[in-house]
């Protein structure tokens, strides 16, 4: 099942359709400008109000591919593209074609797919020839495997300056498909693409070395290569990068670096990675054992449009499903159907620094304390756990948590409501640098500006402000969709670093109990980091 996702496809991401923006009509350039906003419900309404527009067409069948701002809905997509297509839009039709020969929100037609198709390659649109010469040379939906004529398909869509075609041609010359063999020209061809910056050239080659494939084995470089091209967000790259790492291919094994760089991959929607990442929660390799983790990227990777990846996937989640409660199986299924890919996603470079067992920890040779409120308790059993397993997740970037004993108890007996928490975290990328009270009110003034600009796409806007001098700015904040909910936000300037401290999981009749929180809890963490035993000066 061919799909418009895998290695020589064009970008789906919203980031990347920004390059479609021309001159156009004001309602589908406001609805570009609003996508890359993320404001999704503008770009709708943008788009919609422009359907004569077959560009607009072609951006809200997108948006309801990939889930932006509304349920993913591929009935409605290739219903989109469909209009599109027969506007003229050449993009829709290509994207149709793969909707009709998958047979994705439409009951599939293999033929009109090919037929679509001849009729791009026959007006010389490169990409049409491309995706023809691959139906042809692989044959997709029923079609007939016609290895000359794919190859002859792949030699003109070079010859026009495409650089897949040139890539395909490559390796029907390496290979023999469709004409005579010529590896020494095929390598030559490939290495033309690596040397023009061209990212499925650069990622084949890497494959080549890796493994030895027309080339000397140089697993080494294989990894360095896969490296370069996924610092620049690429997804495959990233899944070599995060298999090489994980196998200890061209490099020492490092089964936790190696994760980070496949849940990222994953995370961007490459559905090898995420089955690979499935695997890894099941079998606690590089990863905590999570059997619920390990099913809903099961499920994300049964989504995908490679059946080996799709098969796989299912028989897994078979396996795993008996072992987990109905209610697990039906909260699971919930984030799955909400998941949406993250185009341009990096892993981070470092692991997260777990968090503070005791009542004090080190950041940029200080020794800061944080004494912990009455009814609260240092939970940092459960943040290193969450650690282990999101280890890309930026949000668990924490110094230290505290956990309300109460709520703690309540969790422990299983019963609902929410967890009350104050998490410290830094507020400056660099430990090194001494906070003076001119620096920590540039950083107030510019907190204070984003929590003035709140969009509905926020979900905590400013509410009132409790603190605001040389050391403290402390503020509370109020749900935006669920006016319910509150939470104070305080940046405390101690020993010359800037502290990030979030009270959580409040609601509004708790505003009293919150407030005189903060104010005790601030006045206790200015004393006991003022002079004494804490104190260098």
């Amino acid at each position: 099942m061919p799909t418009a996702t895998l290695r020589f496809a064009r970008a789906a991401s919203a980031a990347l359709l920004v390059a479609l923006a021309g001159t156009a009509q004001a309602g589908y350039q406001e609805g570009m400008d609003s996508l890359v906003a993320r404001d999704y419900a503008k770009a709708r309404a943008e788009f919609e109000a422009d359907r004569a527009n077959a560009r607009s067409l072609y951006q809200l069948a997108v948006m309801a591919r990939e889930g932006l701002g509304e349920p993913r809905n591929l009935v409605r997509a290739a219903g989109l593209l469909k209009e599109a297509t027969d506007m003229g839009s050449d993009e829709a039709k290509l994207d149709y074609a793969y909707v009709l020969g998958n047979g994705t929100g439409v009951d599939g037609n293999g033929p009109e797919a090919i037929r679509l198709l001849e009729q791009l390659a026959a007006k010389g649109q490169l990409e049409g020839m491309v995706v023809l010469g691959r139906a042809l040379r692989n044959g997709w939906w029923g079609q007939a495997k016609d290895g000359p004529r794919s190859t002859e398909l792949f030699r003109r869509a070079w010859e026009g300056g495409d650089p897949n075609g040139r890539l395909l041609y490559a390796q029907a010359l390496l290979d023999g498909t469709g004409v005579a063999k010529d590896p020494d020209r095929g390598l030559a061809l490939v290495r033309e693409g690596v040397e023009r910056g061209h990212l499925p050239s650069q990622l084949e080659y890497a494959r080549m070395l890796t493994y030895g494939e027309g080339v000397p084995r140089d697993e080494a470089a294989g990894l360095e290569l896969y490296r370069k091209v996924a610092e620049r967000g690429d997804r495959a790259a990233q899944f070599g990068v995060g298999l090489a790492l994980l196998n200890g291919r061209g490099a020492p094994r490092d089964e936790k670096t190696g994760a980070r760089w496949i849940d990222a991959s994953a995370r961007q929607g490459y559905g090898v990675a995420q089955l690979q990442l499935a695997d890894m929660y099941r079998s606690g390799r590089g990863l905590p054992q999570r059997s619920g983790e390990a099913y809903f990227w099961y499920s994300v990777a049964a989504r995908s449009s490679v059946p080996v990846v799709v098969d796989r996937a299912n028989a897994q989640r078979a396996l795993l499903a008996p072992g987990m409660a109905p209610t697990q199986l039906a909260s699971l299924a919930a984030k799955v159907s909400s998941f949406t890919p993250q185009p341009g996603f990096r892993p981070r470079a470092n692991p997260l620094q777990p968090p503070a067992h005791t009542d004090r920890f080190e950041l940029g040779g200080e020794t800061i304390r944080i004494p912990a409120p009455a009814g609260f308790t240092n939970g940092w059993e459960m943040l290193e756990a969450m650690q282990q397993t999101y280890p890309n997740d930026s949000e668990l970037a924490v110094l230290m948590v505290l956990h309300n004993t109460e709520d703690l108890d309540r969790l422990k007996l299983g019963l609902a409501g929410r967890m009350r928490t104050i998490e410290v975290s830094r507020n400056s990328p660099d430990d090194s640098v001494r906070i003076t009270p001119a620096l920590f009110a540039e950083m107030k003034k510019a907190t204070r500006r984003s929590l003035e600009n709140v969009t509905p796409a926020h979900r905590l806007r400013l509410d009132s402000t409790l603190r605001d001098d040389e050391d403290v700015y402390a503020v509370v904040r109020r749900g935006v969709q669920d006016p319910s909910r509150l939470d104070a936000l305080t940046f405390v300037r101690v020993r010359d670093k800037a502290l990030l401290i979030v009270y959580g999981g409040f609601d509004v009749e708790q505003r009293a109990v919150l407030t005189e929180l903060v104010r005790t809890a601030t006045e206790e963490i200015l004393s006991a980091n003022r002079g004494g035993f804490f104190s260098s000066r």
